[in-house]
């Protein structure tokens, strides 16, 4: 009796899978990776990621400038 359950547990585990499997590679077509969906046209965000395909077909090597100040922002 002790070794039934975990056996039975292993056999519905295993029937589950294979039943799941095939569908597990379809929540692509459902689901989204897109940040920006839910932020407003006007975030920053979304403007560089519009901004993000200009980019991505060039060769040229991608460059981050930062620029510093003494004086403080008005």
């Amino acid at each position: 009796m002790r070794v039934l359950i975990p056996v039975a547990l292993i056999l519905v585990w295993l029937v589950g899978a294979s039943l799941g499997g095939p569908l597990f590679g379809k929540v692509d077509e459902v689901s989204s990776n897109d940040q920006t969906t839910y932020l407003p046209e006007s975030a920053d965000a979304t403007k560089v990621q519009q901004r993000l395909g200009d980019f991505n077909d060039s060769d040229d090597i991608p460059a981050i400038a930062v620029l510093t100040s003494d004086e403080p922002t008005q």
